[in-house]
């Protein structure tokens, strides 16, 4: 006789079985039946299906096996992008940015840190960070040894997911350190009523303009 199955996932995305919303049924007399699987958008799921009491005794209590339902965006629609354009660390600390993968990728996908290297970064411990498959996102801990700022970017991306392939990584700003200014000499001579020039020197360099007011005792 006919048995009908519900379906049961996760629910990242909506999936329909041959029109049937979250259902399947298999007519009587039918030793096999093509199932359309169709999904409203891009998304990772497991189905699995409910044990049923049919009527017909073969089949009261089997088991349906589960199966993986990837459903892709085009190729290379994917985005990647971080949650800030900008990560700050004491030096010798850590700071930290997130990775936004939109959709999530359905395999691993590493990519390996490039950086001009005025000092030296890790990102979670090492050169090189891995989007777990069916992930969003991705935390990552940029450490420093030192005082620095340096432009970091990541290896374009070639991966297993054609949805990722040529996807680029976008660029971020890596500031260790509090930042420290200083003259170029400790003092200046100069003629009455005439001038000289003076250098002040900040490292690292600022990301946007610092307006600083002049004090001192007006003898002139």
């Amino acid at each position: 006789n006919d048995i009908t199955f519900d379906a049961i996932y996760g629910g990242g995305c909506s999936l329909t079985f041959d029109g049937q919303a979250n259902a399947i049924t298999v007519p009587a007399w039918t030793g096999s039946m093509g199932i359309t699987v169709w999904s409203g958008g891009p998304c990772v799921e497991t189905v699995s299906f409910t044990v049923t009491s049919s009527g017909d005794s073969v089949f009261d209590g089997a088991t349906v096996p589960t199966f993986d339902v990837i459903a892709s965006a085009p190729p290379g629609s994917g985005s990647l992008a971080w949650d800030s354009m900008t990560v700050r660390m004491p030096a010798g600390g850590s700071g930290g940015i997130l990775l936004v993968a939109t959709p999530p990728p359905t395999n691993d996908i590493t990519f390996d840190a490039i950086y001009p290297g005025s000092c030296s970064l890790s990102f979670n411990g090492g050169q090189t960070i891995t989007l777990l498959g069916g992930s969003p996102t991705l935390s990552v801990t940029v450490s420093s040894v030192g005082s620095c700022l340096e432009t970091v970017s990541f290896t374009a991306v070639n991966s297993v997911d054609v949805v990722y392939n040529g996807v680029t990584v976008p660029t971020f700003l890596a500031v260790a350190g509090f930042g420290s200014i200083t003259w170029s000499s400790p003092s200046i001579s100069m003629p009455a009523g005439g001038s000289t020039v003076i250098a002040l020197i900040a490292n690292p360099p600022p990301l946007n303009p610092v307006t600083f007011n002049a004090i001192y005792g007006g003898g002139c």
